[in-house]
């Protein structure tokens, strides 16, 4: 907009650079001639002051979002950092509270999810964490995270075949995560799959998920065992 009306003036002045003559201007009843030239000069002089007064209402709107969501933003950390202290502490319910409250501002119920997970792990609560686990098996984004919580309770309760099923499709997700192919090679190994130990130690080292070294040594054992 302001682009256009100082083209436009532009315009106008290279007219009246051009064009001898005089402008007539009326004015609430008042008549004022002029030279071309000299109009043109005046027309400058006023869009010199206008047009950035102009530029900053137009802009008003724009920096009145920027303030809100700057200001939601910093309600939002502060729940956060609340939320992470409380839970840190062993005040579960005041750290729910704040993630909630977190959640709620930045319209992401994500956070709020991990955040009750890391809550009912804090409390050691194994059936309120392999509920929101699973809810988190719906989502592309927390599907990953919601594996290693069932894998490690599964683990917990010593379901070997449960955490194996949790192990295979942790790996499947992710392509870097080195956990799955550890997990993976434990599982193996416990269930006397000296071949599958392996193959699942070679893409643990792929993934650089334990030392070289380490790798060395123990892909020796399972060879002999082999």
């Amino acid at each position: 907009m302001l682009l256009i009306v100082a083209v436009a003036a532009a315009l106008f002045a290279l007219w009246g650079a051009q064009s001898p003559g005089l402008v007539t201007i009326e004015w609430f009843g008042q008549r004022i001639e002029t030279t071309a030239l000299f109009s043109v000069i005046a027309l400058a002089l006023g869009l010199a002051v206008l047009l950035p007064v102009l530029g900053f209402l137009l802009d008003a709107g724009g920096r009145m979002t920027f303030a809100s969501e700057r200001a939601r933003r910093q309600r939002a950390d502060d729940a956060l950092a609340k939320a992470l202290i409380a839970f840190d502490g062993g005040e579960m319910r005041q750290g729910m509270e704040h993630a909630i409250m977190a959640g709620k501002v930045l319209e992401e119920p994500r956070l709020v999810q991990v955040l009750r997970a890391r809550a009912a792990e804090a409390k050691g609560d194994a059936i309120e964490l392999e509920r929101i686990c699973t809810e988190m098996l719906a989502h592309a984004e927390t599907e990953l995270l919601g594996r290693k919580g069932l894998l490690d309770l599964a683990l917990s309760k010593e379901d070997r075949t449960a955490a194996l099923a949790h192990a295979q499709a942790a790996l499947k997700l992710s392509q870097s995560a080195g956990w799955p192919a550890l997990a993976l090679a434990e599982l193996r190994l416990q269930a006397f799959d000296w071949l599958g130990a392996l193959e699942a130690l070679d893409e643990a080292e792929r993934r650089q998920a334990v030392q070289p070294e380490f790798c060395k040594r123990r892909r020796a054992v399972l060879l002999c065992a082999a």
